[in-house]
């Protein structure tokens, strides 16, 4: 992904951030980075799903935990160009699914405002449920993993 970069943060640090969001450049950088998360968050989604069914099988959930993806989110986010900008579409949790407009789920997710918002949500349970310090013992909700995983796959998968 960092190739996909170059162009773009050449025009950011050469003219601005303003002349960035001018350029055709920018809005092919954004689709794509949406694209690429939405595949990880769909990708981590299923692990999060099979992780949540695994029960006490404490070795199968740290080899399911060990397969989560998060590489297209950190290059976005080692980018100088911020995430924010990248990935700045308001939620539009009218098109979720009931089960994430109440209850805990909501409650979880109320501070969040954009894609960008929730996609850092979602991927800091990757990073803390991919540690394995922190993992063994741990009772973590994998359920409430997947969810954020599906509502961030929804998000940026929404047509533009």
């Amino acid at each position: 992904m960092a190739d996909l970069f170059t162009e773009p943060v050449r025009i950011f640090l050469e003219k601005g951030l303003e002349a960035l969001e001018r350029s055709s450049k920018f809005g092919d950088l954004k689709r794509s980075v949406a694209e690429r998360v939405r595949r990880e968050a769909a990708f981590d989604r299923e692990i999060f799903q099979a992780t949540a069914t695994a029960g006490a099988d404490g070795a199968r959930v740290r080899a399911l935990l060990a397969t989560l993806e998060d590489g297209e989110f950190r290059a976005a986010c080692s980018s100088p160009i911020p995430l924010a900008r990248l990935l700045p579409r308001r939620l539009d949790r009218n098109a979720w699914p009931e089960r994430f407009r109440s209850g805990r789920f909501a409650a979880r997710t109320a501070a969040d405002r954009s894609q960008a918002d929730l996609a850092e949500r979602a991927f800091r349970r990757v990073k803390l449920m991919r540690n394995p310090a922190l993992a063994e013992g741990a009772n973590f909700d994998y359920a409430y993993a997947r969810d954020l995983m599906a509502a961030l796959e929804r998000e940026l998968g929404r047509p533009r």
